[in-house]
């Protein structure tokens, strides 16, 4: 099995920011993953992850959602595997820091397979 970086990059957030995209929306066949590093978080930050994705060629629906609190013991956070349909079907990952100072957050996707 292989394991391909798709993006790397790092997203600023502020705090009541909006929901912003890592990297543009893909289409493309595969299981993806995104793994993000959290580790300038710091006591009274919350950042929300989440995956989109579309099913079957209807509309966009959440598939992951996670929250993270505070600073972090454990700071390289996964997304849990999301499949793609690929064929126009899109998957796209998100960010959003709801409380706390300015953080960057280094990111990867990757698609196995």
């Amino acid at each position: 099995m292989s394991v391909t970086s798709v993006a790397t990059g790092s997203s600023t957030q502020t705090s009541g920011g909006a929901e912003t995209n890592f990297a543009a929306a893909s289409a493309t066949l595969g299981v993806w993953v995104i793994a993000v590093d959290l580790g300038l978080m710091a006591n009274g930050d919350v950042i929300e992850l989440r995956v989109y994705n579309i099913i079957g060629g209807g509309s966009e629906r959440l598939s992951y959602y996670a929250v993270y609190a505070n600073a972090q013991a454990q700071p390289g956070k996964y997304s849990v595997p999301v499949p793609s349909n690929g064929g126009g079907d899109t998957i796209r990952f998100t960010i959003k820091q709801t409380a706390g100072t300015t953080r960057a957050c280094p990111y990867r996707i990757m698609t196995i397979g």
